[in-house]
């Protein structure tokens, strides 16, 4: 190539860029899991929770929401 011509090639992707999208998408992917979990847990607690607080996962709400919440975190990043 001689001087003052220019380069038709594209440069390659950056791997910042993509290192980007791929915590992006797993940061959402992670979101979206504690909060269905969450739900799915709290719902857990309206239907089976335990009125006498005998029960130690379904006595409260906070403790069958966090569980959710927890559960559903491990299960979208194992996804």
């Amino acid at each position: 190539m001689k001087n003052g011509e220019q380069n038709d090639i594209p440069p390659p992707p950056y791997p910042k860029a993509d290192a980007k999208k791929k915590w992006g998408k797993f940061f959402i992917k992670l979101g979206l899991g504690v909060v269905i979990g969450g739900l799915l847990g709290f719902g857990y607690y309206q239907i089976v929770g335990c009125p006498t607080g005998g029960c130690t996962l379904t006595s409260s709400p906070e403790i069958t929401t966090g569980y959710g919440m927890l559960l559903g975190a491990v299960a979208s990043i194992s996804a």
